[in-house]
């Protein structure tokens, strides 16, 4: 294997604390898998100390630290979580509290929420939460200041009759004018409209996120077709108007 380039600092600390966060809970999550095995050859020590060497702690939460309301409840909704999927496992209250703390640590050093959850795909997904719930329920709950409110995004196309689709990366939905949709912000980085004119007239369309035009476009006819892109920059989380 080839040794790994160091890359920007920020992106460098995020992808540390993250890999080892992901290594205990992808551990975590496969136990219902290896826990029959283990129960099978009596080896159920070795599965428990491989849990607690992987989540040593060094942000303050042990097993003698009473977990604060805000632990507790991340550490209840993580259990529920894990719960419905149906999988069991040996982690502490503790270690799992230390999850959160170290997305709270990078949201405080500085990292976007879009940076960390990006970050974090991959790293649970067999766990009945996505990468972003997970970041976001860990702010929500261990570090409130750093969380932020669902956002919306909204499409907007005014002007003569055209034929519209809109919609994230890898959707193609249809719609008239005029026509305002807003829907919950996902995770795709990416959004568009288009809009052709059927014939002559003039068509314009604008993608707002959080009631903030981020992109605008006119076309004018002989079926012309007036775009709007944006994008959402991974290191900042910033959106950005991608029209040409």
């Amino acid at each position: 294997m080839q040794p790994i380039q160091p890359g920007p600092r920020k992106r460098h600390r995020v992808r540390n604390g993250l890999l080892g966060i992901a290594a205990l809970f992808v551990l975590l999550i496969v136990v219902s898998a290896i826990i029959g095995n283990d129960q099978k050859s009596g080896d159920t020590n070795t599965l428990h100390h491989a849990v607690t060497s992987a989540s040593s702690d060094s942000s303050g939460t042990s097993a003698s630290s009473p977990l604060t309301g805000g632990q507790t409840a991340f550490v209840s909704a993580i259990r529920s979580a894990l719960s419905a999927h149906g999988d069991v496992n040996t982690a502490t209250n503790a270690q799992l509290a230390k999850l959160g703390n170290e997305i709270c640590n990078d949201r405080a050093a500085g990292d976007s929420q879009a940076t960390v959850i990006t970050a974090s795909k991959g790293s649970w997904g067999r766990l009945d939460m996505t990468a972003a719930g997970f970041v976001k329920t860990a702010e929500h709950d261990i570090c409130p200041s750093e969380y932020q409110a669902p956002q919306t995004i909204t499409y907007v196309v005014t002007g003569s009759p055209a034929d519209v689709t809109y919609g994230p990366a890898g959707s193609n939905l249809n719609g008239s004018v005029p026509m305002s949709v807003t829907a919950s912000l996902g995770s795709p980085a990416y959004y568009a409209i288009g809009a052709q004119l059927d014939g002559g007239g003039q068509v314009s369309c604008e993608i707002e996120i959080n009631g903030q035009v981020i992109s605008s476009g006119t076309a004018t006819g002989d079926y012309n077709i007036a775009d709007c892109e944006i994008s959402q920059d991974p290191i900042t989380g910033q959106w950005q108007s991608d029209d040409s």
